[in-house]
C-alpha cells in the first residue's frame, strides 16, 4: 500500500502467480487497494481462470494460445470459434468474464 500511495499506481501486474498460494494473492491484492492482474502462463483455461478470484483478473493466455494455434500454426477458424465458446464458458464459471 505504501508503494502504491508513494508512486500513484492505479494498478499492478503480478508475475508468475502460480508460484505463490492463492490465499496470499487475495490478501495482497486487497492490501494494495488497486486493480491487479496476474500472469498465469498456461493454455488450460480451467487452471488459468481459477486464479482470477484471487488476483482480481488474469492475463488471457488461453485466448493467446487459441489465436496462435488458429493463425500461426495453420489451424482453422471453425476450431477457433469452438475454442472461443469454451473459453467464454470457463471464464464465466470462474468469475473471470469481467
Amino acid at each position: 500500500q505504501q508503494l502504491v500511495a508513494e508512486y500513484g499506481f492505479d494498478g499492478i501486474r503480478i508475475d508468475t502467480v502460480p508460484e505463490v498460494s492463492k490465499d496470499f494473492w487475495a490478501d495482497f491484492v486487497s492490501s494494495a487497494g488497486v486493480f491487479a492482474t496476474g500472469e498465469v502462463f498456461n493454455g488450460n483455461e480451467e487452471y488459468v481462470y481459477g486464479y482470477a478470484p484471487a488476483t482480481g483478473s488474469v492475463l488471457d493466455y488461453p485466448l493467446y494460445f487459441a489465436l496462435h494455434e488458429a493463425f500461426a500454426a495453420q489451424g482453422d477458424m471453425s476450431a477457433l470459434a469452438g475454442r472461443m465458446l469454451a473459453l467464454a464458458a470457463a471464464a464465466k464459471r470462474h468469475g473471470a468474464d469481467g
